[in-house]
């Protein structure tokens, strides 16, 4: 799993947690071992992984070596996607717009994860920047003393030949 109950308890009210943990209206005392938190948990656990690798940017080794701030931003998503799981039959507990606020953060971060416009900084997705292009400018060209610059007005003009997007 990529977030731990106590991970879980940090990020939320505990109360709210074990009110969602059981159905029958008793707060559950020992979280960590209720199998429905445990199962939210997992279940994130897969949606975030799913997400993150669906973009072919990072591995299971990348997420398992994240510094300790991307380490939490996982954490978070996590988190917050298995409070959703476990507010999904009992909404009115988490607050409808809260579930909502919640549900859309999630999936927007998932979606800018998988399209590169966030990132974790891993070695490989900070070296992976923008593209580069590297050619000889334009007045390396001319220099060269080409044919086609000698016999003007034989050839189209250097810059009506060249890509220009």
């Amino acid at each position: 799993m990529l977030a731990t109950v106590q991970d879980l308890i940090d990020r939320f009210d505990q109360r709210l947690l074990a009110d969602l943990a059981r159905d029958d209206g008793t707060p559950e005392a020992n979280l960590a071992q209720n199998p429905r938190v445990l199962s939210a948990l997992a279940d994130a656990s897969g949606e975030v992984r799913s997400a993150i690798l669906q973009g072919k940017r990072y591995t299971l080794e990348d997420l398992a070596n994240l510094d300790a701030d991307d380490a939490a931003f996982l954490k978070r998503l996590v988190c917050t996607r298995a409070v959703l799981n476990l507010a999904a039959a009992r909404v009115g507990v988490f607050g409808e717009e809260n579930y909502r606020a919640a549900q859309q953060w999630v999936e927007e971060k998932l979606a800018q994860l998988a399209r590169g416009e966030r990132i974790f900084a891993t070695p490989a997705a900070q070296e992976a920047g923008l593209p580069k292009t590297e050619g000889p400018l334009l007045v390396e060209i001319q220099r060269l003393n080409l044919l086609v610059d000698r016999c003007e007005g034989y050839y189209p003009h250097r810059g009506e030949r060249m890509v220009t997007r």
